[in-house]
């Protein structure tokens, strides 16, 4: 963050899975809490990043939810997750994060 040269303020939710990220998303909404972004790993238990980028997709389009932007790191080949993701994914970064993709990450989301 010194390498933005910015002051930035974020609050972490940690879910250990996709079906506990669409439930802290769902929580958080109906308590009025706007959540910005989402990193997610691919290959979680339960529901995947790709299929929980689908649901909060839909939710979106519904009207549900306002727009979230979503991040995936996945370890994962660009092959065999090209195409995957709905469009509220703006990026799939390569496990494991580094210096260059956690600034990248950060720049979008401030944005």
């Amino acid at each position: 963050m010194k390498d933005l040269k910015k002051k930035i303020e974020l609050t972490l939710i940690e879910a250990c899975n996709g079906l506990e990220c669409l439930l802290a998303v769902y929580l958080s909404n109906k308590k009025n809490r706007q959540i910005n972004a989402i990193i997610s790993d691919e290959t979680m238990p339960f529901i995947s990043g790709s299929q929980s980028s689908k649901i909060l997709n839909q939710m979106i389009h519904e009207g549900y939810l306002k727009d979230i932007k979503m991040f995936i790191s996945s370890a994962l080949s660009k092959i065999n997750t090209q195409n995957i993701y709905s469009e509220i994914v703006q990026k799939v970064y390569p496990k494991p994060l580094d210096k260059a993709n956690v600034k990248d990450f950060l720049q979008r989301i401030i944005t």
